[in-house]
């Protein structure tokens, strides 16, 4: 049996924080920017935000080192989640990305 390949790399800019949770993970939003020429004339900006969660031995790591602004690449996995809408009892798909790899970038503390 083969595992198939999952594998993602996002750099951007830190959105807030690193959140410690309950469970000992800790989650950052990273907001990655994009800019694209439309119809080859007009210069585009497109930002895209993406949940990262983070565990074991990069949790301290990454609440010492990160900070809101601060320029990340992060090397990890993608999961589906699900998350329960408590109004309507429906379950919606939720992809987060596991980190593997943190690379801080500029002065670390």
């Amino acid at each position: 049996m083969s595992n198939d390949l999952n594998s993602v790399l996002i750099e951007g800019n830190m959105m807030r924080d690193p959140v410690l949770l309950n469970s000992g993970l800790c989650k950052i939003i990273i907001a990655s920017n994009r800019y694209f020429k439309k119809n080859g004339k007009v210069l585009e900006h497109e930002v895209s935000y993406f949940d990262v969660e983070i565990s074991h031995k990069l949790v301290q790591f990454c609440m010492k080192n990160g900070r809101k602004g601060k320029k990340i690449k992060v090397t990890g996995r993608l999961r589906q989640d699900h998350y329960d809408d408590n109004d309507s009892k429906l379950k919606f798909p939720v992809v987060v990305i596991e980190a593997e790899h943190i690379d801080f970038q500029g002065k670390l503390k």
